[in-house]
């Protein structure tokens, strides 16, 4: 038997269009400040309207360069991206979302942020005044130093009464300079004049909570409350 199917003809054609939105722009939220070498830390959201996965090509510089791109992830998350400046200055950071058909947003708006240069901390000049020394703890960084224990101690000579002091800065911001000051008793420092020995070892020393330390030695002569030639 012959096979007598009958095949109809196509339909008239139906014109279905697929529609892809892009993602709304990106929010982003972070700090106004940062310091060269430490991780700076954004939060960035964005929703896409077809439920697509998206990702966020994020410029660090404010150059309109993609200078790092995440993973796909699901939108209307926010989601933490870290970053960290090498060179000290003002940046501007921006963000795109991108969806994962490659339809994607323009650049949010600007974060200004500062990256600062580390904390530095120095020992400045050290001088003489009747019966006190006096020490400048300097921070020639830009961040601040925190918790800054400081210490002046007389080495050599014959020390009778006062040899040592020391102390605590809380807070040194950059670019600041604090004096710090050893002073003698009403019966004085002790002695050491150099005549018969090398004269005394001054040394201040400086540490702080940032993990930085300075050190720095003088001579001088020293006779019961009176200090001079401090060099």
């Amino acid at each position: 038997m012959k096979d007598q199917s009958v095949e109809s003809p196509f339909s008239d054609p139906v014109t279905i269009t697929i529609v892809n939105n892009p993602p709304n722009v990106p929010t982003v939220i972070g700090p106004s400040q940062g310091i060269v070498n430490e991780d700076v830390n954004i939060t960035v959201n964005a929703n896409d309207p077809d439920g697509h996965p998206i990702r966020y090509k994020v410029d660090w510089n404010g150059d309109g360069s993609v200078d790092s791109t995440t993973l796909y992830m699901e939108s209307g998350v926010p989601h933490s991206i870290i970053h960290a400046y090498t060179t000290a200055g003002d940046y501007t950071i921006r963000v795109k979302a991108q969806d994962e058909w490659g339809l994607e947003t323009d650049w949010s708006s600007g974060l200004a942020i500062h990256i600062s240069s580390p904390a530095n901390i120095s020992i400045g000049t050290i001088t003489s005044e009747k019966n006190q020394i006096h020490a400048e703890i300097k921070n020639v960084g830009e961040a601040s130093a925190t918790n800054v224990q400081w210490q002046i101690q007389i080495n050599g000579g014959l020390k009778l009464f006062v040899n040592i002091s020391n102390g605590t800065i809380s807070e040194l911001n950059g670019g600041s300079t604090q004096v710090v000051t050893l002073t003698g008793n009403k019966y004085g420092i002790g002695i050491g004049l150099g005549l018969l020995s090398p004269n005394p070892i001054i040394t201040i020393s400086a540490t702080c909570d940032e993990g930085l330390s300075a050190a720095k030695n003088a001579t001088a002569m020293i006779f019961f409350k009176r200090v001079w030639n401090v060099q």
